[in-house]
């Protein structure tokens, strides 16, 4: 398992996800599973191409994905996401939403810190 701080691409290369995967061990023709909190249509074109690259989001993972492939890569959010629905039980709806609240206080802060509005 592969935890980065985010999973996501400004425009959708699979070129660039190339570039991201070289970065792991899921280079060397590893099958790989990226799991997302959230869509992300981006990561999604740019891992299409790619025979040993799959994009789900995280509600709809199950056993025999993680199974069917040799790594899982997921940003911190994912982790988030599985720790509130397994750990607290909320609901999938309840998890994404209050992950999406953070995001979104996160930006705001970090935009008052850098002085923009």
């Amino acid at each position: 398992m592969i935890v980065v701080n985010d999973l996501s691409l400004e425009t959708p290369r699979t070129k660039d996800m190339i570039a991201i995967l070289s970065k792991f061990p899921a280079n060397t023709g590893k099958r790989v599973l990226m799991m997302l909190p959230k869509r992300d249509e981006n990561v999604v074109l740019s891992a299409r191409n790619i025979p040993t690259a799959k994009v789900q989001h995280v509600s709809s993972i199950n056993v025999i994905e993680l199974l069917n492939h040799d790594v899982v890569m997921m940003p911190v959010n994912t982790v988030r996401w599985i720790e509130l629905v397994f750990g607290e039980g909320l609901s999938a709806e309840e998890a994404s939403q209050k992950i999406a609240n953070a995001v979104a206080n996160d930006s705001a802060e970090e935009e008052t810190s850098t002085g923009e509005s």
